[in-house]
């Protein structure tokens, strides 16, 4: 555990795979019924993802040559690789583009296509929710996840009630209750006592997390907010 929250130690990780595990972690299921290639059939339990390379900068079995995605010897446009013989293979894909790309596929992925934001937010069955928005082979991702557990962990700490979200303790207890949640799931318990303390000022004290009146909607805000800010940080990014 030292040697793992020292400065130099570390790996970037693969967009891809900083892709997955955000879907295993919110236990991501193929979103059934979306209208096949030649619409002429619906599909269901299928996981699909029409073209990762394009926001992700890689794909399944989709190299461009034999040697991978990249370099294996890649030495990043910074002082630091270059004067202590360090490499970031992984890092020459991630251009200013990819990362705009998947940070926009990323929003989408989380607020769009989030079960409790379909079915309670808006009341609506997931079946008329696929058949409604026209889902089909061209979009893109085709795939549900759920932040149940992180509402769970936000309401048990609210003592069973979202309304006490309105009560500057109650709320400031349940943030640091997910927060804790979301460094075991996303971080390895490895969020630095700096990052955790920026996290809650800012989901306790953000205007755009109160725009809501509904408390539930306030809840799931601040869950989307808080794995929004980690999943797009350098302590999701870099692996511990």
């Amino acid at each position: 555990r030292s040697e793992a929250t020292t400065a130099n130690f570390g790996k970037f990780k693969e967009p891809l795979l900083a892709w997955t595990q955000m879907l295993r972690a919110f236990g991501a299921v193929p979103m059934d019924g979306w209208l096949s290639r030649t619409a002429t059939s619906r599909v269901s339990g299928v996981y699909w993802s029409h073209t990762p390379q394009v926001y992700l900068g890689q794909a399944p079995m989709r190299s461009p040559s034999v040697f991978n995605f990249y370099s294996p010897d890649f030495v990043p446009s910074d002082k630091r690789f270059a004067s202590k013989n360090w490499v970031g293979p992984e890092i020459k894909i991630q251009t200013d583009q990819m990362l705009l790309n998947y940070n926009s596929r990323l929003s989408t992925q989380l607020t769009a296509y989030e079960k409790n934001r379909i079915t309670v937010q808006d009341a609506t069955p997931l079946a008329d929710y696929v058949v409604d928005s026209n889902r089909r082979y061209g979009n893109d991702p085709l795939m549900l996840v759920n932040f149940d557990a992180e509402l769970a962990v936000l309401k048990q700490a609210l003592s069973g009630d979202y309304e006490n979200l309105d009560e500057t303790g109650a709320k400031a207890a349940a943030i640091d209750a997910l927060l804790v949640h979301l460094d075991k799931v996303l971080l390895g318990e490895t969020m630095t006592a700096k990052y955790r303390a920026a996290l809650k000022t800012y989901l306790n004290d953000a205007s755009g997390l109160e725009k809501h009146v509904n408390n539930f909607k306030k809840a799931l805000n601040i869950v989307r907010e808080a794995i929004w800010m980690i999943l797009t940080s350098n302590a999701y990014m870099v692996q511990k």
